[in-house]
């Protein structure tokens, strides 16, 4: 855990640092995805456009989400946590709904695009987990296990538990699933990127649930709010799936009559 790094004499708060790096990469991946595609500019243009609705919608839900899980636990108005599924979730689904409107009526399109957007996503993911292990914010179970970590006083899990324990550092589990996944789609998946991408991580993320070790929130009995999440985003990757292979039946379907 190190909440803070002096650098150059100034400190910059570890979790932010490493948001910010994300970000640097997920606009990197972004921009090498689309540099050879002049063509296709003007669309890229109204895709940034639609951007900025989907991140601030983003921010917007993991913030609405976390305050749901948690609702009565703390004042509903006060600054808490974050949820990363919330915001991935109203993310999406404002894609869904504006793409047609700003960006392309074309399905297509609305592929092609949100299967550029997948990568830079996992990437600053992957990034922000690292941070929350600096933070020390979203850690797992107590553990006897070699790969279980102390946490020093004062940190969220000392403050739960009242006493140093070793917990499994559920954060970098999460944050090397991403790091993988990000390689294994960007370099070896052609097709059906965004349904990959959900369908994995829904997994993953229902998987890491069990051996969390924080204030999950609730809201059904029988599983975490992330792990009902997850069960969203298998729907969200069936939907993405459904469109992709029709487009690319469509294609194959106008190909072979170009044939005849």
């Amino acid at each position: 855990m190190l909440k803070e790094l002096d650098l150059f004499g100034t400190k910059m708060p570890t979790f932010g640092l490493l948001i910010g790096i994300g970000v640097i990469f997920a606009m990197l991946i972004y921009y090498l995805q689309i540099k050879n595609n002049k063509e296709e500019q003007k669309r890229f243009d109204k895709l940034g456009a639609l951007l900025p609705i989907v991140i601030l919608g983003g921010i917007f839900g993991a913030i609405l989400f976390d305050k749901i899980a948690h609702w009565g636990e703390k004042t509903w108005y006060k600054p808490a946590g974050i949820s990363f599924s919330g915001g991935l979730f109203l993310g999406i689904i404002l894609y869904i709904i504006f793409y047609p409107k700003i960006v392309s009526k074309d399905k297509n399109h609305f592929i092609k695009d949100i299967s550029i957007l997948t990568c830079p996503m996992i990437i600053a993911h992957a990034f922000g987990r690292v941070g929350c292990f600096f933070a020390g914010c979203c850690y797992g179970k107590p553990s006897n296990s070699f790969l279980a970590v102390t946490f020093p006083e004062g940190s969220l899990q000392h403050t739960q538990y009242g006493y140093i324990t070793p917990v499994l550092p559920t954060q970098l589990f999460e944050a090397v699933f991403l790091f993988l996944l990000f390689i294994v789609i960007f370099f070896f998946v052609k097709k059906y990127k965004t349904p990959v991408y959900l369908f994995s991580y829904a997994v993953a993320r229902y998987i890491i649930e069990f051996f969390r070790g924080d204030n999950r929130g609730k809201i059904l009995s029988f599983m975490t709010p992330s792990q009902m999440m997850s069960v969203l985003f298998i729907g969200l990757g069936i939907y993405f799936l459904i469109i992709e292979r029709n487009n690319y039946k469509q294609a194959t379907i106008e190909m072979e009559k170009m044939q005849e």
